[in-house]
């Protein structure tokens, strides 16, 4: 196992037990999630050759129709993506799931919590703002496809430990 495998289940476990968790994880398959309020998911994938955890949290799903699909992916194309402070966040589709994903990798070089926990916390309240944007309607996709969180969870299909 390399360093940047074992400092990122060393973190995960200390936010487990900073958010009061029983344990947060990675399982098997070096993933983990987290679920806030049974609306915001957080995916964690550690990879065992680069010294990233990659978290990624689900914004919502794409429209089916594929006129309001390209109307979303234009209006998000017309953003600024450069996302706030040091969170090198992306939006991304993923096609596989349907679902447009806040994908950010996070250093785990070393195992100093307070960097990695303001990354987290950057990354939900970030995914917070723009389910609240895409729930809007602001880049003229509709919100009336989006799948609920019961669904979004079932076809991801990782273990989930709610918050």
């Amino acid at each position: 196992m390399t360093q940047s495998l074992e400092n990122a289940r060393q973190l995960l476990q200390e936010l487990g037990r900073a958010l009061k968790l029983d344990k947060l994880e990675l399982d098997e398959s070096n993933t983990a999630r987290l679920v806030f309020d049974d609306v915001l998911t957080v995916d964690f994938e550690a990879d065992p050759e680069a010294p990233y955890l990659h978290a990624y949290a689900i914004l919502g799903a794409l429209p089916k129709d594929a006129d309001a699909r390209a109307k979303l992916l234009e209006g998000l194309l017309a953003e600024s993506l450069v996302m706030p402070g040091e969170l090198p966040a992306r939006v991304v589709v993923d096609r596989s799931i349907g679902m447009l994903l806040l994908s950010v990798p996070i250093p785990v070089q070393s195992t100093d919590f307070e960097p990695f926990e303001r990354k987290v916390g950057a990354l939900v309240n970030l995914t917070e703002e723009w389910m609240t944007r895409l729930g809007r309607g602001e880049f003229s996709g509709s919100s009336a496809q989006n799948k609920t969180s019961a669904e979004i969870t079932d076809t991801v299909g990782h273990k989930t430990l709610a918050i």
